[in-house]
């Protein structure tokens, strides 16, 4: 089951099983991450509301993509923010052209694709150029979301909102629980460095411009942790996706709140 990081047994770790994110732009997956949907095998009547709204967070490079990945693979819904993030500054969008009149067209790539390296250079190195930069997409990809849930809510019991900042931005109420994935401070790390490219400087500065891993976890309802090996992050999110089928509310007004572990 999900535990909290003091209850993990020490063991060898196998090789890091690559988070989604760390593919280069080939290699992604087929069906568009943002509206992964969930298994139609067992038809489900409820209307938007009723369905379970479950967010799932975590530090960066903690490994939770991956952990939606597998609930996904159990029959869950999931909304990813970080490609719908993608979608909002799509060439031709109307996000884009307001990113690039905010920080210049030196952002852009010459093929008119937001160069996501330089913009996050600058705007980690800036916490004002940041904010800037989530003030033009949050309202964007917030919009999205609500469709995504709307369209997801008829079919699906459990949506999944996989969120990078659930805490900073005050989401957490919106939810009928949280889902926190953790990992170990120097495996953070290194992840981010294998799947950046960036110095440990500057991985460090990336770390510590989300909301500390700790806090998050005394707010969650679930913590699962990726610190060990891939067969042991399978074993929990199998347990933890059970789980959550178990808490389908009947009605909107008495969703269940699930237990802090």
């Amino acid at each position: 089951m999900p535990r909290k990081p003091d209850e993990r047994k020490p063991e060898k770790r196998k090789p890091d099983e690559r988070l989604p994110d760390e593919r280069q732009p080939g290699e992604r997956q087929n069906e568009r991450q943002n509206e992964r949907q969930p298994d139609k095998s067992q038809p489900h009547k409820s209307q938007p509301d009723k369905s379970l709204w479950i967010g799932l967070t975590g530090g960066i490079a903690s490994g939770k993509s991956t952990v939606a990945r597998l609930l996904f693979s159990h029959g869950l819904a999931v909304i990813d923010a970080d490609e719908i993030a993608r979608e909002v500054v799509a060439p031709g969008t109307e996000g884009l052209a307001a990113v690039a009149q905010a920080f210049g067209k030196t952002i852009l790539k010459e093929n008119g694709e937001l160069d996501r390296t330089s913009l996050g250079r600058e705007v980690f190195a800036d916490e004002k150029k940041r904010e800037v930069l989530e003030n033009l997409l949050h309202p964007r990809i917030q919009r999205r979301v609500a469709e995504l849930r709307a369209k997801f809510g008829a079919i699906a019991p459990v949506i999944i909102y996989d969120v990078p900042l659930l805490f900073e931005k005050n989401l957490a109420s919106q939810f009928d629980g949280i889902v926190v994935v953790i990992c170990r401070p120097e495996q953070q790390v290194q992840r981010l460095m294998a799947r950046t490219g960036l110095s440990r400087g500057e991985a460090d500065q990336r770390i510590r411009s989300q909301g500390p891993l700790g806090d998050k976890v005394k707010k969650a309802n679930w913590v699962v942790d990726n610190s060990g090996t891939v067969e042991d992050l399978e074993r929990q999110v199998e347990a933890l996706a059970k789980e959550l089928k178990t808490k389908i509310p009947a009605d909107p007004k008495s969703t269940p709140k699930p237990k802090k572990r």
